[in-house]
């Protein structure tokens, strides 16, 4: 009759007894070993394209003159920032008119909305913070940050706003840290994320050589440091993410080597461990080491007429970047497979003896 030991499935037919064929598959898949690939589906590139109204979305290892994996078109207004959420499904798309487009992660096309929220003046960067469901826009228009519920739709009234008293660009949520770091033109803010209203700073980035015309920005939890698109000066600019006051970059990525040409947009790769930036005046993304500095050509570039990129400007990443995601199963080890055979050997006399017993 069948019976179950310390998990094991058992058969025993009169005086014998044997394991199960659970226990076979286990020696086979021991004896055999593998690595299992499987493509990283979710690694892909959003870009907003000022001069065509569009979303271009490229796979993460996309280099060269390669043309978009999917495209979303008929924008009403010029796009600006745009923030992936991975969590629910969506993409979010601000525009120069103040008005937010909510898509589908898949959308393609002219696709119809989920939803939008109006009531801006001039949108910029936005960012989804799917832990506390909140969304978080750049306004230009009014030099404040706007904070609405991550469902909201319409007309909707924001939670709350915080003034940071310059024409904001950049806007990213650290919620690990509970903070809300801001790009304006000559310095980037640093909130308490429920920051509400004229909110003094926690701590102020700014630096003695202004580098002009902040963009873009993220925050590297992995590595501590804070990453910002550098359009002024045609750069990436990396500061300690703790950093304060009038504070050099530990490391800026810059000179005529990179391609970079008014960067508007960055984001990071950590599959590949390199930085995406989108130059505007050039048509172009380009991809450097996590480390790089100074005059460093791209590691790739995605240029050409069949990309269909067309002024870009911010961008979302979503997935690793990488070209596969793998699962390891440890190749064959000879002595393992003699051990797991002894022991289900050891199994069956145990169920043997208790059975004579």
């Amino acid at each position: 009759m069948d019976r179950t030991v310390n998990g094991w499935a058992v058969v025993t037919t009169g005086p014998r007894s044997r394991v199960r064929d659970v226990a076979k598959g286990l020696a086979l898949a021991a004896f055999v070993g593998a690595t299992a690939v499987a493509p990283d589906v979710g690694a892909e590139i959003f870009v907003t394209n000022d001069s065509s109204s569009s979303v271009t979305v490229y796979a993460g290892t996309a280099n060269g003159n390669q043309s978009p994996a999917r495209q979303i078109t008929g924008l009403t207004d010029t796009p600006r920032g745009i923030a992936a959420d991975t969590v629910n499904g969506e993409i979010l798309v601000a525009t120069q008119s103040g008005t937010l487009f909510v898509y589908s992660i898949n959308a393609n096309g002219a696709a119809s909305t989920l939803r939008t929220i109006t009531g801006g003046n001039d949108f910029q960067g936005v960012h989804v913070d799917t832990v506390n469901n909140e969304i978080f826009i750049a306004d230009r228009g009014d030099s404040s940050i706007r904070v609405y519920a991550r469902t909201d739709s319409g007309a909707a009234v924001p939670l709350r706003t915080v003034d940071v008293g310059a024409e904001p660009r950049g806007v990213f949520v650290d919620t690990v840290a509970n903070e809300l770091v801001v790009t304006v033109p000559d310095r980037v803010l640093v909130y308490s994320r429920t920051a509400t209203g004229a909110a003094a700073t926690l701590r102020d980035i700014t630096w003695s050589t202004p580098p002009g015309d902040l963009s873009q920005v993220f925050v590297d939890r992995a590595n501590d440091e804070i990453v910002v698109a550098n359009h002024g000066s045609s750069a990436i600019r990396v500061w300690s993410r703790t950093a304060s006051g009038d504070v050099a970059p530990l490391r800026s990525i810059i000179g005529a080597s990179t391609l970079l040409d008014s960067p508007r947009g960055v984001a990071f790769c950590p599959g590949t461990n390199e930085y995406v930036a989108a130059a505007r005046n050039n048509d172009l993304l380009t991809t450097y080491s996590r480390t790089a500095v100074n005059d460093v050509p791209p590691q790739r570039t995605i240029s050409g007429p069949a990309t269909q990129l067309s002024s870009p400007r911010f961008l979302a990443v979503t997935g690793s970047c990488s070209a596969i995601a793998s699962v390891s199963v440890p190749a064959t080890d000879t002595s393992a497979l003699l051990v797991l055979l002894a022991l289900l050997g050891l199994a069956g006399m145990f169920q043997l003896h208790r059975r004579r017993t």
